[in-house]
């Protein structure tokens, strides 16, 4: 028997019209790669309700593990989303996948949600 698992990516934010965290997933869901025993939630990238949005979902599908994509929107320039040829031979951020080994636990973005709300360093 497959362990239930819930994958979790975010709706777009600031200036992108667009999130690959979401994006993948859904397309995965999509395509029929998932398998029943995969959820999906799209978070959206407010600090009042995202937690809560994860929290329901994980409530409402009980699984046995989950885990998280996101977009580090520190690292997207004007050349984000391009593929790594599209920029002369040089590996851009949007090529490279970061696994997160450090949680820091502090709302700091340093940019504003989508809510246009700015937090600064707070414990979570």
């Amino acid at each position: 028997m497959s362990k239930r698992i819930l994958l979790s990516g975010f709706e777009p934010f600031g200036t992108f019209e667009t999130n690959p965290s979401w994006d993948a997933l859904a397309l995965a869901q999509s395509e029929g790669l998932l398998g029943d025993h995969v959820s999906i939630v799209k978070i959206p990238v407010t600090y009042t309700d995202a937690f809560d949005v994860f929290a329901e979902a994980f409530e409402a599908h009980q699984p046995e593990g989950a885990i998280s994509f996101g977009v580090y929107g520190s690292r997207l320039d004007s050349a984000s989303f391009q593929k790594a040829n599209d920029l002369d031979g040089k590996t851009n951020a949007s090529s490279c996948i970061y696994i997160e080994s450090v949680a820091r636990n502090r709302d700091n973005a340093g940019k504003p949600d989508n809510a246009g709300v700015t937090r600064e360093g707070g414990v979570i």
